[in-house]
């Protein structure tokens, strides 16, 4: 058993016996900072991700396979600026793919099943989702189909699941669709102003999670450089937190 603490700009991962031959002596508090200062291999507040990982597992109680890691990428702007959204395919998947809904007929509807959708069809389709409890995470509509749609929208609407036109959701060219929602991972900014995400599970080597993590912060710096307008939104800080377990910052400018 572990404990971490932090005092001041500092922090460290003491054994359990160890906390304890602290805390039970006078001044503790003044004796732990001591300690701290003479020692030079601490790690500084700001940790790389091999560091951060080394504390994480430590301190996480989830079995390594299962726990996962989590960044939170916080954004900032001089004024208010358009909510930042995405999509990423990592390096390294972790994830098992979503389970995806397509309104197609014919050819189209055969298509979307070799590609993997889970629940394909029209007129049928429409009456499963109305008396079944469908779980579904994507949703799709060939042309052929879209009329369909108004039968179902109040349900699919409530999900944000609605397709439209205006998202690309509906279209003639469905294998792309498909191919990219079980590949990529969609993002967005919350309403505190941070993008939150799983990056990996706890079992995943450090330089799996740090090309994970490269590659969401860059797809990120990415789609803060296109949103539409003068405002310009930058990355503040980037945090790493495992289950169950602290958040710590991590070295990125």
């Amino acid at each position: 058993m572990s404990s971490l603490i932090a005092l001041g700009k500092r922090q460290t991962l003491l054994s359990h016996n160890e906390f304890l031959n602290f805390k039970n002596q006078k001044g503790f508090c003044k004796r732990f900072i001591s300690q701290l200062n003479k020692k030079s291999n601490f790690p500084a507040l700001a940790m790389t991700v091999p560091e951060a990982t080394k504390y994480l597992k430590s301190v996480s109680i989830s079995v390594p396979y299962v726990g996962s890691y989590m960044l939170s990428i916080a954004l900032k702007s001089n004024r208010r600026a358009p909510s930042a959204r995405g999509q990423i395919a990592f390096p390294h998947p972790f994830q098992e793919p979503p389970k995806i809904c397509v309104f197609a007929k014919g050819a189209a509807a055969d298509e979307a099943l070799k590609l993997g959708a889970t629940y394909v069809g029209a007129e049928d389709l429409v009456k499963k989702i109305q008396t079944e409890p469908l779980e579904f995470s994507k949703c799709f509509a060939h042309p052929n189909s879209a009329e369909l749609l108004p039968q179902v929208a109040k349900l699919l609407g409530s999900k944000r699941l609605m397709p439209s036109i205006k998202r690309g959701t509906i279209s003639d060219e469905l294998k792309p669709l498909i191919e990219s929602a079980l590949t990529a991972v969609d993002y967005r900014q919350n309403d505190a102003g941070s993008i939150n995400l799983p990056v990996g599970k706890l079992g995943f080597s450090d330089k799996e999670l740090q090309e994970n993590i490269e590659a969401l912060v860059s797809n990120v710096r990415f789609t803060l450089a296109k949103l539409p307008g003068k405002v310009k939104v930058t990355v503040k800080h980037v945090h790493l937190s495992a289950s169950h377990a602290i958040a710590i910052p991590l070295q990125y400018k």
